[in-house]
């Protein structure tokens, strides 16, 4: 787990300085010896590529499975979602 504080200062009078949290956490879990899953969540500030907006807030997740068919074969897949 991590938390953490954004600061921002733009020299730019038309944005807004920002500052917010930054939080993420990952999760391990071997359920069987030849499977593995992983869970990342994380959600922080950040500037934006807008013009005269100065900050957005992301939220990402990310799920990845790991299967040994083999003992050289391993299968795996991830899903992604961010918002």
């Amino acid at each position: 787990l991590g938390i953490g504080l954004r600061r921002h200062g733009f020299d730019n009078p038309a944005l807004k300085d920002i500052s917010g949290l930054a939080l993420d956490g990952s999760l391990r879990w071997y359920p069987t010896p030849l499977l593995s899953l992983r869970f990342d969540l994380a959600q922080m500030t950040s500037t934006s590529s807008f013009d005269l907006v100065s900050a957005v807030t992301v939220t990402s997740g990310r799920l990845n499975a790991d299967y040994e068919f083999r003992r050289n074969l391993i299968f795996s897949a991830t899903a992604n979602l961010s918002h």
